[in-house]
């Protein structure tokens, strides 16, 4: 099959010039942008990194997450409307399935199995050239209550498996009898959502944090909004860009097979994948780190296409991949900061810990991380435990403030 030719040089670099006037953070869009590529891409592209293991596909679970009126909906709505505008005169059998703006997560299930969602492509099954059907559903909603009002661990669970884009999802339907089964084949869900801390933390108990969903996401966070100029005769009219996007993001969709990898790539990957440096050093990230190299993987596929369509993997993906993921992560634990919890203090600590280098923390240091995440009355509480457990040491006593002493084997785990 030909390639629709591409007429931009770097999508990402383009759509971020697009982008530049929206009244949104810059990790905001730039992960609108990533989002984008993913989305065309789909299930017919995909890296395998070992014979035994499963194919890896580019699909992200994204979620935004900053206060009332910082940009999410702005960004997430530029984007469906970009991909709804590309999708528009596609041919049947190919192009996206976008869900509508109030999906609940039951209803991606249905939606994924309706015939319209369904897409082909070829490829070689077993040394044949054939026809590949597949069924994908993107999702792009400002607000996560919408899809998940209430926690559901079975709706999260089938959520995660979605992502997993395994070969087969099978849902069992109540009250139809055992043999009613909703069967789809090949599944793939890609996902741009947006949140309020307050709003998370009301949506998910503590113990979801370190389960499957947040670990298959990328948590974008901003604690401000990003105001611009209403009025600005001198700003510049990035429209013009708007058909070019919208063309080569037409042409990243008919894209389809496996990426190839150079040894560098693969020896950094491992390297990777075997240290796991800079690991988040945080409680509710315990699941992520593990999955870290995983999701580089997605985002190195991304990079490679945004540059154009030869589907290789090389050093410089990999670093600018890691840019991105790095970037993130670096914002990302401060989305719990100010979220109360009432079930044990294990991440109260480690935040208060980790922020010593030296092995020593003042009581007011102490204290000034705890208020982040708790109730003022419960702070004394939080710091009776820590010095009953022996996390901490009283140093200095006197007429002064407390120091303390942290704990030599908490001290080498946050180094």
């Amino acid at each position: 099959m030909a390639l629709q030719p591409r007429v931009l040089g770097d999508f990402l670099h383009t759509w971020e010039e697009y982008a530049k006037y929206l009244p949104a953070p810059a990790n905001f869009k730039r992960w609108g942008g990533l989002f984008l590529i993913s989305a065309a891409l789909s299930r017919k592209v995909w890296v395998t990194t070992d014979p035994t293991f499963p194919p890896l596909f580019a699909n992200l679970f994204i979620l935004l997450v900053g206060p009332p009126g910082c940009g999410k909906d702005i960004v997430i709505n530029k984007v469906a409307k970009l991909i709804n505008v590309a999708n528009e005169g596609m041919q049947q059998g190919s192009g996206f399935r976008m869900a509508g703006r109030s999906i609940s997560a039951k209803g991606i299930i249905d939606l994924m199995a309706e015939d319209d969602s369904c897409f082909t492509y070829r490829a070689k099954v077993n040394g044949k050239s054939g026809v590949v059907e597949f069924h994908s559903v993107l999702v792009c909603v400002p607000e996560l209550g919408t899809l998940l009002p209430v926690y559901n661990t079975q709706l999260v669970s089938f959520l995660n498996e979605l992502y997993n884009c395994n070969e087969m999802f099978e849902e069992q339907i109540r009250g139809r009898g055992t043999s009613s089964t909703v069967k789809i084949t090949n599944p793939h869900l890609a996902m741009l959502m947006g949140t309020q801390p307050t709003t998370l933390s009301e949506t998910f108990p503590e113990q979801a944090f370190r389960m499957g969903f947040f670990s298959r996401t990328n948590i974008i966070s901003t604690r401000k909004s990003v105001p611009v100029k209403l009025y600005d005769r001198t700003r510049p009219n990035n429209e013009m860009l708007y058909p070019k996007l919208v063309s080569d993001l037409r042409a990243i969709s008919m894209l389809q097979g496996e990426f190839k990898t150079t040894p560098a790539f693969e020896k950094i990957a491992n390297d990777f994948h075997l240290k796991q440096p800079d690991n988040l050093k945080h409680s509710r990230f315990e699941d992520y780190n593990t999955r870290r190299s995983l999701h580089l993987h997605k985002l190195a596929m991304i990079c490679a296409i945004s540059e154009n369509s030869k589907m290789m993997l090389d050093v410089p993906q990999f670093e600018r991949a890691k840019e991105y993921l790095y970037e993130a992560e670096a914002d990302a634990p401060e989305v719990f900061d100010g979220i109360i919890t009432s079930d044990g203090f294990q991440h109260s600590v480690e935040q208060a810990l980790g922020e010593s280098n030296t092995g020593i923390i003042t009581h007011q240091q102490l204290e000034r991380s705890l208020r982040r995440t708790h109730k003022p009355h419960e702070v004394g509480q939080i710091i009776r435990s820590m010095i009953g457990g022996e996390d901490i040491i009283e140093i200095q006593g006197g007429k002064g403030l407390p120091k303390y002493k942290i704990a030599k084997q908490d001290l080498e785990k946050f180094k």
